[in-house]
């Protein structure tokens, strides 16, 4: 192949190539050549650059490292992968991996450069370290516990100075340890709901934990916790509310209110229980008919009141875990029998036809409190138990006898 068939060659490939490149005269700094990707990354035109020298258009953003490099090459040494700066036409900078050798064209000694444009990068790196430089700043100030710790090893990775605070330990004393080397889970079971959660969605959110402090008090913690990667690696951000003084007002205040359904029940016994009284002697001394149908008709809203006192003391013991139910084999039929034949002894069902049909059906349960109750207080109450109840007569999914 002819010497013209070879320069042929090399300027298509100087040309294509998407390596910036530029040739530059050794004595006098001239730009000599350069190719399209050059042209595209500083918005310079071929004839606003050919023919100048490099200070002349100012590319360098700094010119020490160009005289620096001149002196490297001057005596005898290439350059190889040095960072620079340059500046386009617009002002904007280019940041790029610089390669240059000297190489003689036409007998004269020129400065072949090759720029790797790596701005992107370099911009990709800067965001990235300010978004952790931010990161970190808001981690240590937060007023909540906060700590990262690995998924892979499960030892803290980092805590912040709240997490510091709140568990009594200092922070060389948590970092590469795990959570029950330092004895924080209370409920190891809690430990593990947590880690299926990560796991299998990557979050977990208000999730209670009973946490054990280094001085050996409990505390309720309200936590939220995401899936991170930090420092290359998959961790757990979790941050904590300290929820323990709010948990004990919420049991004094359900105290307070099962205290008062108590207090309630009882204190209106006292006037039912003068009323049942009174009807009994307005029943003996009444002697016309229209007496005895008021006094029938107070009599009734007094048992039905009695029945409502009743129920709100049940449901004051179910709540406070009081009630003792006394479980026996218990025939529904039956018992559909006898409520039916009470409701009819008692007038209820004059305006309506009552029938019980259907099979026998044996569960455990209260007789006097199923007999003697509405269905919502015996489904309490069964269930207080720990058994199951339905209130429906023919159906029943509590332990069946056999």
């Amino acid at each position: 192949m002819t010497d013209s068939g070879w320069a042929a060659r090399l300027q298509a490939v100087f040309e294509l190539s998407p390596t910036i490149l530029t040739v530059t005269g050794l004595d006098d700094g001239r730009i000599v050549e350069v190719n399209d990707a050059f042209l595209l990354a500083t918005g310079y035109a071929r004839d606003e650059v050919i023919g100048r020298s490099v200070p002349d258009i100012a590319v360098w953003v700094d010119p020490r490292q160009r005289d620096a490099g001149l002196a490297e090459l001057r005596a005898g040494r290439s350059i190889r992968n040095v960072e620079a700066r340059f500046r386009a036409k617009n002002g904007s900078e280019i940041v790029a991996i610089t390669n240059a050798d000297v190489i003689v064209i036409d007998g004269r000694p020129c400065i072949l450069t090759a720029l790797i444009d790596i701005t992107d990068r370099v911009r990709a790196e800067t965001a990235l370290r300010e978004s952790e430089r931010r990161f970190a700043q808001l981690f240590q100030a937060n007023p909540l516990p906060m700590t990262i710790v690995s998924m892979r090893t499960h030892r803290h990775l980092d805590v912040n100075d709240a997490a510091v605070r709140h568990s009594g330990y200092s922070r060389e004393e948590m970092l590469g340890r795990t959570k029950p080397e330092l004895g924080f889970w209370v409920a190891a079971e809690q430990r593990d709901d947590l880690l299926h959660q990560l796991l299998s969605s990557g979050q977990a959110r208000d999730f209670e934990v009973t946490f054990r402090t280094k001085a050996g008090e409990e505390r309720q913690l309200l936590t939220n916790s995401e899936v991170i990667t930090y420092e290359g690696e998959p961790a757990v951000l979790s941050v904590s509310i300290d929820i323990t003084e709010r948990k004990q007002l919420e049991t004094q205040r359900e105290a307070r209110h099962k205290e008062f359904l108590a207090i309630l029940s009882h204190e209106l016994r006292n006037p039912l229980g003068a009323i049942t009284n009174a009807l009994g002697v307005m029943d003996r001394l009444a002697t016309s008919q229209d007496l005895r149908k008021a006094a029938g008709i107070i009599g009734r809203q007094a048992t039905r009141l009695t029945r409502l006192v009743d129920d709100l003391l049940d449901v004051a013991r179910v709540t406070s875990g009081k009630i003792v139910l006394r479980l026996e084999p218990v025939d529904l039929l039956e018992l559909a029998e006898r409520c039916a034949s009470a409701l009819r002894e008692a007038g209820r069902a004059r305006d309506h036809r009552l029938e019980v049909d259907g099979d026998s059906v044996l569960v455990l349960g209260d007789l006097a409190r199923l007999e003697s109750r509405r269905p919502s207080i015996a489904r309490a109450e069964v269930s207080a138990s720990g058994s199951r109840w339905s209130s429906s007569w023919s159906s029943c999914t509590a332990d069946r006898c056999r």
